[in-house]
């Protein structure tokens, strides 16, 4: 019966192209690690890579286990996501020098980071930058307000304070309110 069901890609040959995606924590249907995962479906989709999977890291003593898994089964790419999961995703790397491994939104701090890893970082304050300076636009009781996640955690300040920053650039008069 197995010979009726789908074809299975075998990664370890050359001619397919595998990707794996190792998210630092939480499922693939929000936030970064949704757009992550769009990107692999859209190299799927073009032709570019052949096969993509994604581990959901529930416990993040799981992480390079999960990544050492896409390691094991000869995946190309391996797509690691978010701060926290940066260390592990070196770890494996190094041991792994023929898989190419990017991972985003790792730490903004300088790491001595081997030949086949890609860092994608994003300036949070930026955006946060850009979404105050609209909202400082559109608002009609110069009075604008950012709800953030938590402040300990690095990119949430950077992207809230960023609000506050872009707000005031529009206009010195707006109160712009950032909420931890």
């Amino acid at each position: 019966l197995s010979a009726c069901g789908p074809n299975q890609r075998d990664c370890a040959s050359p001619q397919v192209a595998c990707a794996g995606l190792v998210t630092g924590f939480g499922g693939i249907e929000t936030g970064i690690n949704r757009q992550a995962w769009l990107a692999l479906q859209d190299a799927k989709s073009s032709g570019l890579l052949d096969l993509v999977d994604y581990i959901e890291t529930a416990d993040t003593r799981d992480r390079q286990a999960n990544i050492a898994y896409f390691a094991g089964g000869d995946y190309d790419i391996i797509v690691t996501v978010g701060e926290g999961i940066a260390d592990s995703t070196l770890a494996v790397a190094s041991g792994n020098p023929g898989i190419l491994f990017v991972t985003v939104q790792p730490s903004h701090e300088t790491t001595d980071t081997p030949e086949n890893v890609v860092r994608l970082q994003y300036r949070e304050e930026n955006a946060g930058f850009l979404a105050g300076a609209a909202a400082a636009m559109l608002t009609r009781t110069e009075r604008v307000a950012a709800i953030c996640e938590a402040r300990f955690v690095d990119y949430v300040e950077r992207y809230c304070e960023g609000f506050a920053a872009g707000a005031k650039s529009v206009d010195s008069a707006v109160h712009a309110s950032v909420i931890y």
